[in-house]
């Protein structure tokens, strides 16, 4: 079934084989660079700027907090983007675009992919505490800014990154585990961006040449053609190009943005570099300002595969009269030095057959664009995690 989950089977072997006993030591070394071990207060806080009133997050040494996120990719239906499109905006029915309001994606417009990920599937009860104290984490924060609001004379309406459940820490050796389904409902959504916090958009107009491969590397741009999805009335772009992101195989090795839709289907594990935001944004007509929380990737790697079907390629309709309108740099982290020595974990026997090898899930598309070298650059949007109505978001990209 399209957009669904990997099979009961597939979950099982993971758990008979030693694989998420394996996953659960490799989590736990990362120790105070997951976020399922820190503090909000203590080990990180928060910083507000001064000219936009965003927040953003620092180390308790002023550097930027940087944190390692795990958990399973959940489908569709819980949140997962993963096209062309990404998450930008169209409007909505028989809304129009206009000059100032473009629906139609041009250079220079936001086009985010986004991951909700969840506690993998039927695994152990510390593995399954460790994904719930990642979101306890983020509670830590959503909690001390609901405080805030109490006291402020505005009013305001939040949107988060997953949302739904409000749990709290626990200590894992407090917890009994055992080999039940103890998988936890709450999800985290983040989203997917650049190392330097950029999304990027697409490029070129759709025709019928065929485009051929080119090398994948880091810094290479694409021709967004090579989306499938990449077609139709929607994509006006005419610079922009498709970027490769950060996103990885277990054994370390760049997945190509058209090859996304495979590599980060439903069901796989995935271990992110993450960064954390909350926006504001004052909405004078109603009378209240809009706070959005958002993870963004800057990394990810791919932990382990899934049996679970690719995510469709579906080209966006698009029916609306068109508009003409066309960080500082920084050393390597322990967090950013953590997600790099992450120890996969390998699969000990062979128990399950899948369409997919478990530590080199096969990619597939993203959305993502940026201009080349030489050409002047679009102004882009830092990329966004936000809470939904029974989920907890990651950004970059938990289901």
């Amino acid at each position: 079934m399209t957009g669904s989950n990997l099979s009961a089977e597939y979950a099982r072997a993971r758990l008979e084989d030693g694989y998420y006993e394996d996953l659960t030591a490799s989590i736990r070394a990362l120790g105070k660079t997951c976020l399922a071990e820190v503090t909000y207060n203590v080990d990180f806080k928060r910083i507000i700027d001064t000219y936009t009133g965003n927040h953003s997050f620092v180390t308790k040494n002023g550097g930027v907090f940087t944190i390692n996120i795990f958990g399973q990719i959940a489908p569709t239906s819980a949140g997962t983007i993963i096209s062309a499109k990404g998450n930008h905006y169209m409007g909505r029915d028989g809304e129009k675009a206009s000059p100032t309001s473009p629906k139609q994606i041009f250079d220079g417009s936001t086009a985010k992919d986004i991951l909700v990920v969840g506690a993998p599937t039927d695994c152990d009860e510390i593995l399954s505490t460790l994904f719930l104290n990642q979101i306890a984490t983020l509670n830590e924060v959503k909690e001390a800014e609901e405080l805030e609001e109490l006291e402020s004379d505005k009013d305001f309406k939040s949107k988060e990154s997953g949302g739904g459940q409000r749990v709290k820490k626990r200590k894992l050796d407090e917890v009994n585990n055992s080999d039940d389904d103890s998988t936890a409902s709450s999800t985290v959504e983040a989203v997917l961006g650049t190392n330097g916090g950029e999304i990027l958009s697409d490029v070129l107009e759709r025709n019928l040449l065929s485009v051929s491969e080119p090398v994948v590397k880091m810094g290479a741009f694409y021709d967004p053609r090579l989306n499938d999805d990449y077609r139709g009335d929607l994509f006006k772009l005419v610079d922009d190009k498709l970027v490769q992101l950060d996103v990885r195989t277990a054994k370390n090795e760049l997945i190509a943005p058209w090859k996304f839709y495979d590599a980060l289907k439903p069901g796989t594990l995935i271990l992110a570099e993450c960064t954390l935001h909350i926006f504001l944004m004052e909405d004078t007509k109603k009378g209240f300002t809009r706070k959005t929380y958002q993870i963004n990737a800057r990394s990810i790697r791919v932990l382990d595969g899934s049996d679970a079907d690719p995510i469709p390629r579906e080209v966006p309709e698009f029916n609306r009269e068109p508009s003409t309108s066309n960080t500082k740099r920084q050393e390597k982290s322990d967090v950013t030095n953590a997600f790099a020595s992450f120890e996969v974990p390998v699969k000990r026997k062979k128990t399950v057959e899948t369409p997919t090898t478990r530590n080199n899930a096969s990619p597939v598309g993203n959305a993502s664009t940026k201009k080349p070298g030489g050409q002047k650059k679009n102004k882009k949007k830092n990329p966004i995690v936000e809470e939904e109505e029974g989920d907890v978001d990651m950004e970059g990209c938990l289901a």
